[in-house]
């Protein structure tokens, strides 16, 4: 009897641990993810006036990213919950200041779903025309982002890409 009662405590504390929200349980951003979106940042330069269509609301958000720090935790980063890869990234009014070139890191980010660089200025970048490589994207927003080649207003450059 006393080697099912040890048995049926072992079950139990299990069964705790399984259940339990500790924050050990959730998945960790992949550290290629984190170094891509570090690389990313430091692209940029951070200015002020690189969000002025943001007025009060703008302000650099990768501040909040640190190394040392999971990325899942970052300021406009939101990961999958059980795999950890970066599926949302929202640099709205981010005051980045900078081109986006075709081979930057951000393109190593394969599993986002959601992409908004509303509100920055990429100083005349064009579009760049890897975008497909984000097989998973439904949203993608790069108004107000100062690309180079498109005359339209920025309300128009708001896409939702829906799957057939």
């Amino acid at each position: 009897m006393g080697c099912h009662r040890i048995l049926l405590r072992l079950l139990c504390f299990l069964f705790f641990l399984h259940s339990s929200s500790l924050p050990f349980a959730s998945p960790l951003c992949p550290p290629v993810q984190r170094d891509a979106l570090l690389l990313f940042k430091n692209s940029f330069l951070l200015n002020r006036m690189a969000s002025d269509s943001c007025d009060w609301y703008g302000h650099p958000k990768t501040n909040s990213w640190n190394k040392s720090v999971d990325c899942c935790s970052w300021e406009g980063v939101t990961c999958d919950s059980v795999t950890g890869n970066i599926v949302d990234l929202d640099l709205a009014c981010s005051r980045l200041r900078g081109a986006l070139h075709s081979n930057s890191s951000l393109f190593l980010l394969r599993h986002l779903q959601n992409l908004n660089l509303f509100g920055n200025n990429f100083i005349g970048s064009r579009i760049p025309p890897n975008l497909s490589v984000f097989a998973e994207l439904t949203h993608l927003n790069l108004s107000g982002s100062s690309f180079a080649g498109w005359k339209i207003q920025s309300s128009q450059c708001l896409f939702r890409i829906s799957q057939h």
